[in-house]
């Protein structure tokens, strides 16, 4: 039986004091926004497909377009609002994106990304323990960050990222042979990300940043 994971985004400010007084030295403050929560921020991603059992992808026929939307307070803690408009072929299969606007309301805890039902979405804590986000009777679903820094190019440039993973530890104890890989950079938000079966070790799809702009 084929279960399929689904799939699931930073502005890094740097503020220099001068002085025109030599004896002062010159400060810089930095202000740390790793998932890019900024009302404004855009992001297009496309999403590909493999080709059989080659190493290729095809091209789908869809785009999202995904706008920070709102700043909002939800008991009492701050949560920011992603608005995604996905548009193309509605016949086009691929899991947990379909043709529509879709609303997603996220916040970051020291360092890790929620939405607003607790769940963990991706971590840029190193050397954490496995975070569990679904209990099932076949097997346990966990997001884990592998303390490793990839580099990744997308059609938005090339990037420098860190590296969540998301698999299961099955009935038996085993963990599944798929798993889908999440690709973060600092300051800007969602790079890439796969999804898989969990039978299969070879993921299935690719989600692509294809362009973004940040408010500065």
């Amino acid at each position: 039986m084929l279960r399929i994971f689904l799939a699931l985004s930073l502005t890094f400010l740097f503020i220099a004091c001068d002085s025109d007084d030599d004896t002062t030295p010159e400060m810089e403050v930095e202000v740390e926004n790793f998932y890019g929560l900024t009302v404004g921020n855009t992001y297009t991603y496309s999403y590909h497909r493999r080709v059989g059992d080659t190493e290729e992808f095809e091209t789908l026929a869809l785009t999202s377009n995904v706008v920070i939307t709102d700043e909002v307070i939800i008991n009492g803690e701050s949560y920011f609002e992603f608005t995604a408009t996905t548009t193309g072929d509605d016949n086009v299969s691929t899991p947990d994106v379909e043709v529509g606007v879709k609303v997603t309301t996220v916040k970051e805890v020291e360092g890790v990304l929620q939405n607003d039902e607790g769940q963990v979405l991706f971590s840029n804590i190193q050397d954490s323990d496995p975070y569990l986000i679904s209990e099932n009777e076949w097997g346990d679903i966990y997001v884990e960050n592998v303390n490793q820094m990839q580099q990744k190019t997308v059609p938005a440039g090339n990037f420098n990222c860190d590296t969540n993973i998301r698999y299961a530890i099955l009935e038996g104890g085993e963990q599944s042979p798929g798993s889908d890989v999440f690709l973060f950079a600092n300051g800007i938000g969602e790079i890439y990300s796969t999804t898989s079966a969990v039978s299969n070790p070879q993921h299935l799809w690719e989600k692509r940043l294809t362009v973004y702009t940040l408010v500065e």
